[in-house]
């Protein structure tokens, strides 16, 4: 098969496939327009852009963008800042949902719950949160010995893993 790379004109991007592999959702950002949500189509079939929508939230507090999620039935996306802030935007609209400051420093993971309603975050702090999005309940948390660089759940949802800086991955069971 031929495959296509495409170019993105833009200063900043961050950029994440759906968990059902249909979408590829991007947030496009300069520091002279206000950010951008974007959904698109897998880029190799023939509908493109399915919609564009601006972020209404203020810029100074979005940017700049560190790390995105999408949710598990497609609906949301999961936006960390530089800030520790996290903000949820629906996709269907780039409406905001909610937003909330569970870290002090930069966002360096996020990972939505394969099933639920769960957003496991990390931070350059080394603090693993988990927390609903929806009614910004803080589920658990845990600080590990170094700052976060990557965050995945199981398929089964029981357990998240952190890879940290210091190159140790940590297993917790959440449940």
């Amino acid at each position: 098969g031929k495959t296509s790379l495409e170019r993105i004109e833009t200063e900043g991007k961050l950029g994440v496939w759906s968990p059902s592999g249909k979408l590829l959702v991007s947030i496009l950002y300069s520091f002279t327009e206000p950010p951008q949500l974007v959904v698109n189509m897998n880029p190799l079939s023939n509908k493109r852009v399915i919609s564009r929508h601006i972020i209404y939230i203020e810029e100074r507090r979005l940017l700049p963008i560190s790390a995105i999620a999408v949710s598990s039935d497609d609906q949301f996306v999961c936006i960390g800042t530089n800030s520790g802030e996290i903000f949820v935007i629906a996709l269907k609209d780039g409406s905001l949902v909610s937003s909330d400051k569970y870290h002090q420093s930069r966002i360096s993971g996020l990972a939505w719950h394969p099933a639920s309603n769960l957003i496991a975050s990390g931070c350059h702090d080394g603090l693993l949160v988990i927390n609903n999005p929806t009614t910004s309940e803080r589920q658990n948390s845990h600080q590990l010995p170094s700052l976060i660089t990557d965050i995945k759940w199981s398929s089964d949802g029981n357990m998240v893993a952190a890879s940290c800086f210091s190159g140790m991955i940590f297993v917790r069971s959440v449940f």
